[in-house]
């Protein structure tokens, strides 16, 4: 498989934009605008300070995850394939 098959942008993407935990098999999510997670599981999981962080628009994250959930903000999360 091609590194990029994974890349966002090249597999579906999911908006989301309120606080019900969203499940699946995902490989990065963008940052649309100042977020906060409650829930952010998978190779990279939210803990101590990380937690309670606001992560700023633009912002990429790249991992394996498979439940996302904000308290606020929008993100778009990319479907691994």
């Amino acid at each position: 498989m091609s590194r990029y098959e994974n890349e966002p942008g090249l597999t579906a993407g999911t908006l989301i934009t309120d606080t019900v935990a969203l499940t699946g098999n995902f490989c990065a999510i963008l940052i649309v605008e100042a977020t906060v997670f409650t829930t952010l599981t998978g190779t990279i999981a939210l803990q101590g300070a990380w937690a309670s962080a606001t992560f700023a628009p633009k912002q990429v994250i790249r991992g394996n995850f498979t439940e996302v959930k904000l308290a606020s903000g929008a993100v778009i999360v990319y479907n691994a394939r």
